[in-house]
């Protein structure tokens, strides 16, 4: 039989003219094994003509006619039968053909090439690396067989022995972008494998390597690498290592200064442990580097998470250290003024209660408190002017009640009253 080395490399699609002449060499053939139905070479003729155009199914009869007509046991139409089945989907038969092949004439390293890609489909990549080796030992140190047992490699989570294939694969053929592409994905992928273990230097070298490729690596595995990082703080922090993981992420900041993300990971950290002023640093340099991180609303949320099971008194305290570093933070100015009115209803009520058990210095003292966290607390201002007068400051008490009337929107007229009352009481001492 008529036979040619093949070139085992990816192919492009028929022209249409490439088309009508393969329909007329299809049917010249047919019409001659017409009159000489027992010619295995016209079979095997037929069969390349028809898995050229596609028609997998009908190359794997013909081919499996022509072997049953041959009087040799050929091992390049077994592997071209092999071929036909693997392109119809037939991966168990295809190998067993490959198999054959491969017995027939074991030094012949594109057997062995064929078989590794059809073993790699069957996800028997033990075997296909075994094939691989072999054929590069027998003379098919070719770039697509290197791939091929990257491949298999990558496919056993060797990706050492991956890359090393990858990069033989691109020094064979430095112009073929898939090579270039795989060793990327090669390196990515030990990256992302040294950011589980927490390896975060390892891990931006190897992204760093996929961006020499121009593959623009980086950039995407900046998140991946922020959520392990975050994971694996908050495990830190949640066992009081709070010091450990801020530490982690200055590190990997100091090898990825751009990484958005980590800043935002860093200013959390720094937020939770107190460190308010430096957390907005972070939160603003993440802000620099990508201007849809809002600075002012990180830094509230994370103040926010602080004064959970916090007393109102220590809330207040919170947004007020947050607005010291973030003046123009209007969500924290608004929590500001709505704990100043909780506190200094605490505050109003201790004076009241003090006020009844005639602790009137007490009392006052309370009162003044409220009235410096919310000026606005009117009843406050009637509550302290009762309380001067029942202490015996009467001028005191008269300027209280004086701007409770005045400010004041509630019911004016108890405070008026009791202004008046105090008014006929100064007169009566100034009598006196």
């Amino acid at each position: 039989m008529e036979q040619s080395e093949p070139e085992k490399t990816p192919e492009g699609g028929q022209s249409a003219q490439e088309k009508r002449d393969a329909n007329e060499v299809i049917s010249e053939l047919r019409a001659a094994i017409q009159l000489a139905p027992d010619d295995a070479a016209l079979h095997e003729k037929l069969a390349h003509a028809l898995l050229e155009q596609g028609d997998a199914d009908a190359a794997a009869n013909e081919f499996k006619e022509a072997i049953r007509l041959s009087c040799d046991d050929d091992a390049w139409i077994h592997n071209s039968l092999g071929t036909a089945l693997e392109e119809a989907g037939k991966i168990q038969e295809a190998v067993q053909e490959y198999q054959h092949a491969v017995r027939l004439e074991p030094e012949e390293c594109l057997w062995h090439w064929y078989l590794s890609d059809a073993l790699m489909k069957q996800g028997d990549t033990h075997g296909a690396i075994k094939g691989y080796q072999q054929a590069i030992l027998l003379g098919c140190d070719h770039e697509w067989v290197h791939k091929g047992l990257g491949d298999a490699h990558k496919a056993k989570g060797d990706l050492d022995a991956a890359i090393a294939e990858y990069t033989q694969a691109a020094e064979l053929l430095p112009g073929e972008a898939q090579f270039r592409s795989d060793l990327a994905g090669a390196w990515t992928e030990k990256g992302d494998l040294f950011v589980r273990q927490g390896r975060w230097k390892d891990a931006l070298a190897e992204y760093r390597r996929a961006d020499e490729l121009g593959e623009d690596v980086l950039v995407d595995a900046r998140d991946g690498l922020a959520e392990q990082l975050q994971e694996h703080c908050s495990a830190l922090a949640k066992e009081g290592k709070s010091d450990e993981a801020i530490s982690e992420c200055r590190e990997v900041l100091s090898l990825d200064p751009e990484n958005a993300n980590v800043h935002v990971l860093l200013g959390n950290l720094l937020a939770r442990c107190g460190k308010v002023e430096e957390a907005f640093a972070k939160y603003h340099a993440a802000n620099l580097l990508n201007p849809d991180i809002d600075a002012h609303d990180l830094l509230d949320s994370a103040i926010a998470k602080r004064r959970e099971g916090l007393s109102n008194k220590a809330c207040l305290a919170e947004c007020e250290a947050g607005l010291r570093v973030d003046p123009e933070n209007w969500k924290l100015g608004l929590a500001r003024m709505m704990f100043s009115g909780l506190v200094a209803g605490e505050h109003y009520r201790m004076g009241l209660d003090l006020e009844q058990f005639g602790y009137l210095d007490g009392a006052i003292a309370e009162y003044i408190k409220a009235l410096s966290l919310s000026r606005q607390h009117h009843e406050t201002r009637y509550a302290l002017g009762r309380a001067l007068l029942r202490n015996g400051d009467p001028m005191g008490a008269f300027s209280e009640l004086f701007q409770a009337v005045v400010k004041g929107p509630w019911g004016k007229t108890l405070a008026q009253y009791a202004l008046l009352l105090v008014g006929i009481t100064i007169l009566a001492w100034s009598l006196v």
